[in-house]
């Protein structure tokens, strides 16, 4: 995968693939409701919570290297603390982005990892 580094992913976990698979499932389930802390932050014009919500999305995004997703989860937790929200609409969109591919390959390699044979 290009969106996140999975040999320092797994490094982190020690090479356990279940642990890996848990956090990722952790990761894809938390992340509607990050996503909607976000969007209310933004919604509300309420800096706090957009820094909040975003540095909490950053440091779960962190687990996957995934550099694009974190500067742009960065970027909003930044817009957040200089009293920005009015300027968070297009981090907005490019953080949406960067969650979408980050997603798909965490799924693929999630997929990949439960058909890998373990006799092999």
């Amino acid at each position: 995968p290009e969106t996140f580094d999975l040999s320092k992913a797994m490094e982190v976990v020690l090479g356990k693939k279940e642990l890996f698979q848990e956090i990722v499932g952790v990761f894809l389930e938390q992340l509607p409701n990050y996503m909607d802390e976000i969007k209310a932050g933004i919604a509300d014009n309420d800096d706090h919570a957009l820094e909040q919500a975003a540095h909490s999305l950053k440091g779960s995004v962190g687990n996957f290297f995934a550099a694009e997703a974190h500067a742009a989860a960065y970027r909003l937790e930044k817009l957040g603390q200089e009293g920005k929200v009015e300027s968070a609409a297009g981090a907005l969109l490019k953080l949406e982005a960067e969650l979408s591919v980050l997603t798909a390959e965490l799924k693929t390699v999630l997929k990949e990892m439960k058909n890998v044979d373990p006799n092999c």
